[in-house]
């Protein structure tokens, strides 16, 4: 999956605060409900967290753990939302200009879901709902 990215008006290290708070992720990710729980030292690698995806009737609670973290430049997660999928979400923030460059790559690793990712058509659909995703996070970090 190709992966997308924006220009924020923030500085590296107020885009890299809202990835640091777990209950934003409810707000910015596209499709997540909430985040019930989270352990205290997120995001440090091995950190996870609880949270509920989808729309009625079909809502799942499962959680996101954190792979790799160099703060403020990256983020690698392992979103699950089993039995339908699992992925890994890599986000990298760049200083740009007198903000940053924040880019979001996904892939899916598992779940009855994942061989549908490759199929023609899926990358279109998961590539707009990342770019929604990260119009969602610039909002709440040039905030």
């Amino acid at each position: 999956m190709p992966p997308v990215s924006t220009h924020f008006d923030a500085p590296p290290a107020q885009a890299w605060e809202v990835l640091s708070e777990p209950r934003e992720y409810g707000f910015w990710v596209t499709g997540a409900r909430g985040v019930h729980e989270a352990d205290a030292n997120w995001p440090a690698p091995g950190a996870t967290f609880s949270h509920t995806q989808g729309v009625a009737p079909l809502v799942i609670t499962d959680t996101t753990s954190v792979v790799r973290s160099d703060p403020p430049r990256l983020l690698e997660l392992e979103a699950r939302v089993r039995p339908l999928l699992v992925a890994h979400v890599l986000l990298t923030i760049e200083p740009e200009g007198d903000g940053s460059r924040v880019t979001l790559d996904e892939w899916s690793t598992g779940g009855l879901l994942a061989p549908l990712m490759r199929l023609p058509g899926a990358g279109t659909l998961i590539r707009a709902r990342n770019k929604e995703s990260l119009r969602r996070l610039r909002e709440r970090a040039e905030s």
